[in-house]
């Protein structure tokens, strides 16, 4: 027999990016991803392909983000804090400071909170440094403590009809493909943080720090270790999905584990489903009742 899912969420493993604590069983529904912002067009973020994102901006102006430019703040061995001049320069590197370069691996130039990276001492130099100043003596090597969307770069794809009335200034003009989230009226259309979406190695954060502490038993960082940045950020080490399906033959089943489960891929028109209206190729039918859990309706043939 098959069915239809109607629902799901996932009981997520955690583990935090600087103290190593791991949670079990966490709710997907109480976390978000660690990223406002991601790249459309199934671009590879460095964990897991996601769907394209859309903006709504104007309140009129609908787009595709097209690409992200972070800021990102790194934290040397003298626990100095530094805003790196172009981030694009960093390199993944192992907990020692080597950069990590293998071409087998996909590399994403996304950065995350907790990852170990390295780069050139001109980055540090001319970066904005927030704690302490540069030390030609101090090695290039650090921890990510803070990740901020600086600027995104948007293809708009269509506007919003606005009604009757005066039509805006410049109603075909589009804006400029460029915005800064922290300046411009950006207003996301998809969430990153689809409760059945995570995949191993996704960065996410608690919605709730509540839930967070007393229902989970997490042991939060506090900000004063890292300079006032919230370095509580957790990453995805297991997942198991959890589903609801509404079966042929009228029963629903909540709870399931989806890997119980296998994709059913041979529906046709010889289907029938709870509600369906049957009707005859053969001949014209009248009919009489449809309750919602029959799989076929009482019918009178003409």
């Amino acid at each position: 027999m098959s069915g239809i899912v109607t629902g799901g969420k996932m009981n997520l493993s955690l583990e935090h990016t600087f103290t190593g604590q791991i949670l079990h069983l966490v709710d997907s529904e109480h976390i978000r991803s660690a990223f406002d912002f991601n790249e459309g067009d199934s671009h590879f973020t460095g964990y897991a392909d996601r769907t394209d994102q859309y903006i709504l901006y104007q309140g009129r102006w609908v787009g595709q983000i097209d690409e992200v430019v972070q800021d990102v703040t790194v934290r040397l061995s003298n626990n100095s804090l530094v805003q790196v001049e172009r981030p694009h320069e960093l390199d993944l590197a192992t907990n020692e400071g080597i950069a990590v370069v293998d071409n087998s691996l996909f590399l994403s130039d996304k950065f995350v909170v907790g990852q170990h990276v390295t780069t050139k001492k001109a980055n540090l130099r001319r970066g904005r440094w927030i704690l302490g100043e540069f030390n030609p003596n101090i090695e290039p090597n650090g921890v990510v403590v803070d990740v901020r969307t600086k600027s995104i770069t948007v293809d708009w794809v269509a506007q919003r009809y606005s009604g009757p009335g005066n039509p805006p200034v410049n109603l075909f003009s589009e804006p400029n493909p460029t915005l800064f989230p922290d300046e411009d009226p950006v207003v996301v259309l998809s969430n990153l943080s689809d409760a059945t979406s995570y995949q191993i190695g996704d960065r996410v954060r608690f919605v709730d720090r509540d839930v967070e502490i007393n229902r989970y038993g997490a042991q939060r960082m506090d900000r004063r270790d890292l300079g006032g940045f919230d370095g509580n950020v957790w990453m995805v080490i297991s997942t198991q999905t959890i589903v609801s399906v509404d079966w042929q033959d009228g029963t629903s089943s909540d709870g399931l584990q989806a890997k119980d489960l296998k994709m059913y891929l041979n529906v046709d028109e010889y289907e029938g489903w709870p509600v369906d209206i049957p009707l005859s190729i053969n001949s014209q039918i009248r009919v009489n009742s449809c309750h919602k859990n029959d799989l076929v309706a009482d019918l009178d043939s003409e």
